[in-house]
């Protein structure tokens, strides 16, 4: 199953680091955009991993706009990126049989 997430990098004093409005503590960071777009996938997806592995819900999405006003006190941030990030999520047990009650089907495997 996609997921979608907001992601915001911040480039400052030669390197990225980026962060997911809608998972708390969800940092990472990265020399370039593509590092830290790579690296900002793999915490992502160990972060929404989580829950489904402990047989918990994936966290909704629910950011669909950030401001990135001009700070009111001199900042180092040179610019913004704000995109959404595509991960692929585990279906946990817990939907998988939910999804074979509907359909009659015992084909859904995790």
């Amino acid at each position: 199953m996609k997921r979608g997430f907001m992601v915001v990098y911040e480039f400052t004093n030669g390197s990225y680091s980026g962060y997911v409005p809608d998972l708390p503590g969800c940092i990472s960071a990265g020399g370039t955009h593509e590092e830290i777009r790579k690296n900002m996938l793999e915490v992502v997806e160990t972060y929404v991993g989580m829950p489904v592995a402990q047989g918990n819900e994936v966290p909704n999405s629910v950011a669909h706009i950030v401001q990135c006003p001009k700070p009111m006190q001199p900042s180092d941030v040179q610019h913004w990126i704000v995109e959404r990030l595509e991960i692929d999520v585990p279906v946990s047990k817990q939907e998988v049989s939910a999804i074979q009650e509907m359909t009659g089907s015992n084909q859904c495997q995790t």
